[in-house]
């Protein structure tokens, strides 16, 4: 009995959709975007780790942008949702 149950709870995925693996670029970076922003304002010196942080973050939503548009060929929420984040970074950071 035990051997059926652990056999059935092998075989169990984790599936993620493609619109929602093409927001999770966006959603990344913008969590990286709060993270730095509260470090900054709370006075932690970055020095470095800004540009780092600054070069991880313009990269999701880079990326997100034109793994969207090439995925669907045309202009979805998602490809608005990560150009929203990469534009809120350029003007914010």
């Amino acid at each position: 009995m035990e051997d059926k149950e652990l056999q059935q709870e092998e075989n169990k995925s984790v599936s993620i959709s493609a619109r929602f693996f093409n927001v999770l670029f966006a959603l990344i970076a913008a969590g990286l975007m709060i993270v730095l922003k509260i470090l900054v304002d709370f006075g932690v010196n970055l020095g470095a780790a800004f540009g780092i942080f600054a070069i991880i973050i313009y990269a999701c939503a880079a990326i997100g942008v034109v793994l969207n548009f090439l995925s669907s060929k045309k202009l979805t929420g998602e490809f608005w949702i990560n150009f929203g984040v990469l534009l809120t970074a350029i003007l914010v950071m």
